[in-house]
């Protein structure tokens, strides 16, 4: 005779099991929320990330337009400001390079708000000691057309004409050297002459900011090399050959209203 099941004896059998099947129904809803919120928050930090590279390119764009413009143009017309602006340049660029080189191997915390105070603090030194000592500041002017030649020369193949790192340094330190002797025995042609390299180069890359053709990358794959801080990978294309051509047009025009005609009105 089958005996019959005894309702208070399964009961709470049956309600501990409802029970582990709602506690785990309620662990993976968390669980899944938990998860959709962080990936929510790492895209908005990503995307927030994104938004301020933007905004810092343009305001970088912005300026280099400027400044090229200027030095283009006016560059050997007001020697004062033409000091101080290639002071900056030269010595910023130093401190940028000093910085990167003697990074911790974790990383500086916040490492571009420190790159970026370091090489404007070395910048503002260096302007304001090529005001102070005019001569020091010439050579620095020198120093500038020259390395901005140098940085033209190797834009013209991918990874640069000279493929070793070592071989960059030392053709980029000899090319500046050059310049920045030249322009002591030859100062009136080549202040014209590397105000406009640099305007040049400072203009193409102030355009590059907004049109991204890839050229703008040559600056850190030439002065750092890629590494874990940094992927910049510089690639030759038909855009960046444009903007090269364009460069040494600009660059002859500068130079040729630099000598004749601001010559012109200050021979009047």
């Amino acid at each position: 005779m089958t005996k019959m099941s005894q309702p208070g004896r399964d009961m709470p059998s049956l309600k501990a099991g409802q029970v582990e099947v709602t506690s785990l129904l309620v662990f993976a809803l968390v669980t899944s929320n938990w998860v959709q919120g962080v990936q929510a928050q790492g895209v908005e930090d990503g995307l927030n990330k994104a938004r301020e590279i933007i905004a810092q390119t343009a305001v970088l764009g912005a300026i280099t337009i400027v400044v090229g413009v200027f030095l283009l143009l006016f560059g050997s017309r007001f020697f004062k400001a033409t000091l101080f602006v290639c002071g900056f340049f030269v010595t910023a660029l130093v401190g940028y390079i000093l910085l990167t080189n003697f990074e911790p191997d974790g990383g500086f915390s916040n490492r571009e708000t420190v790159l970026l105070l370091g090489s404007l603090a070395c910048g503002v030194v260096g302007g304001l000691l090529a005001l102070c000592l005019w001569r020091i500041g010439l050579i620095l002017v020198g120093c500038a057309g020259g390395f901005l030649l140098g940085m033209f020369i190797l834009s013209w193949k991918t990874d640069g004409v000279i493929s070793s790192g070592q071989g960059k340094v030392i053709f980029l330190a000899i090319i500046t050297a050059v310049g920045g002797l030249a322009i002591i025995f030859l100062e009136k042609w080549l202040l014209a002459v590397a105000t406009s390299i640099a305007g040049a180069y400072s203009l193409i890359f102030g355009i590059d900011c907004f049109a991204l053709t890839g050229f703008r990358e040559s600056v850190e794959n030439f002065l750092t090399g890629p590494d874990k801080f940094n992927y910049a990978v510089f690639e030759q294309n038909s855009k960046v050959i444009a903007l090269l051509c364009s460069m040494i047009a600009l660059a002859i025009i500068g130079t040729v209203i630099q000598l004749r005609i601001f010559k012109r009105k200050k021979d009047d």
